[in-house]
Parts: structure tokens; C-alpha cells; sequence
């Protein structure tokens, strides 16, 4: 706590200012990211012209653009808690839970994350800080990972005494040529994780369920050779 509180008063002692890398600097940050393998974010780091937004407007701008609303989702539709108790009985949810969340699968998401990928809150990196506690044996490690970082987010289990936060991310803002800002929210990586994942299992279904929808609306209207053309892409 008390390194906390230092570092907030230093910030607020010199408050961080609105500035961009040197060329020196943009040129040695690509090479670095060059090495470890991210072309995209090298590529980004030389061609970019957007800089850190730190106005004395900045906050009223982003509230502006993205206003705040309740944080409690409306959960009028959703399943009770008891349905939600009998479907995580069926086998259907045990496989998927086994499979689609196995410690193989986790391990395989972190390690193919894009090197030196921005961290999020907590400092967090996929591929240089997670991904090589999944390339040994070291299985008890990682079952404890899975359990208590990846499962509580489709579970709803976690510790009582953390109820009460509210999960989010690092955001900050890059600033526009038209003066407008670019916000970004870095999520936490065990949440990315579990979302990609979630994504994963579902995508050949849902992709399965419009596409039959659009193709039946293309057909209707006498239009099957551009329900083919969509069906293709």
C-alpha cells in the first residue's frame, strides 16, 4: 500500500504529459517487436501518428463517448439458478467443461498469443509470462490455474470476499487528427482466455444457425446465387 500511495504521489507530482517516441525510440521498440515475432505491432509502432491523450479534457471527452450505464445485467430471460444447476449436471456440459476448457487448450491459447502483446492490469502478458507455465509437466500447476483463474468465469464460483468488485481492463485513449479519441480497454488475460475459448466452442453453431437463416431469407427472395456467394465467403 504504502508503494502505492508513493507512486500516486509522484504521478500526481508530475503529472505523465501528451508526447510521442522519438524516432530513435519508435525505431528500436519495432526492431524489438520485429525479433519476437509481432510483424502487425511492428508495422503499427513505425506507420502510427496517434499519441496518448492526457488533455485536461480527456475523461469528459471519453464519457462523452462512451457514457456510463448500469453495471447489472438485466437478467429477465435468463435461466434460473437452479437451470443453471440441472444443465451443469448433463453430461452435454461436464464434456464441454472437460474438453473445451482442458488445461491442453488453455496452455495452447496462451503460447500462440501474439509476442509482446500490450499487459494488462495486473501486468499480465500471454506469451512471455503464462504461456511457458503450460509448456512443462508441471500438471499440478496448471489444473490450479485452470480452476482458479479460467473456470470461475463460466462457474460464477469465486471467493466470496471478491463479490464485490467489478471486472474490467486498462483503458486509455489515443488522440485523433480530427481531435477526436480512440479509446482501448486492455480485458484481463485469464477473462480473454475464457472468452476466446467460450467463442470457440460455440462459433460452428451459431455460424451453423445464421448463415441457414440468411440463406433461407437470400431464397426467399429469389436470390440463391448470392446465398452461395455469402455461404462461400
Amino acid at each position: 500500500m504504502a508503494k502505492g500511495h508513493a507512486r500516486q504521489d509522484k504521478l500526481a507530482a508530475n503529472p505523465p504529459l501528451a508526447s510521442s517516441r522519438t524516432s530513435a525510440q519508435n525505431d528500436a521498440l519495432a526492431r524489438k517487436q520485429d525479433r519476437a515475432g509481432n510483424l502487425s505491432k511492428s508495422n503499427q509502432t513505425v506507420c502510427s501518428v496517434f499519441k496518448p491523450a492526457f488533455g485536461h479534457d480527456t475523461l469528459q471527452k471519453l464519457q462523452e463517448k462512451t457514457p456510463v450505464g448500469s453495471v447489472v445485467s438485466d437478467k429477465q430471460f435468463w435461466p434460473t439458478t437452479d437451470a443453471f444447476d440441472e444443465m451443469r449436471r448433463h453430461d452435454e456440459w461436464l464434456n464441454m467443461h472437460k474438453h473445451s476448457f482442458s488445461i491442453k487448450k488453455i496452455g495452447q491459447y496462451f503460447r500462440t498469443c501474439k509476442p509482446l502483446n500490450a499487459q494488462d492490469a495486473d501486468g499480465w502478458r500471454g506469451r512471455e509470462h503464462v504461456g511457458w507455465l503450460f509448456s512443462d509437466s508441471d500438471s499440478a500447476l496448471q489444473e490450479l490455474l485452470r480452476t482458479h483463474l479460467i473456470l470461475p468465469n463460466i462457474l460464477e464460483e469465486f471467493l466470496a470476499e471478491h463479490l464485490d468488485e467489478i471486472a474490467g481492463g486498462r483503458m486509455f485513449a489515443l488522440e485523433k487528427a480530427n481531435n477526436s479519441l480512440r479509446p482501448i480497454v486492455i480485458g484481463a488475460l485469464w477473462c480473454r482466455c475464457t472468452a476466446r475459448l467460450g467463442v470457440a466452442e460455440e462459433r460452428s453453431n451459431v455460424a451453423t444457425f445464421f448463415m441457414s437463416q440468411y440463406t433461407n431469407f437470400i431464397q426467399f427472395g429469389g436470390e440463391s446465387l448470392d446465398a452461395h456467394k455469402s455461404l462461400n465467403f
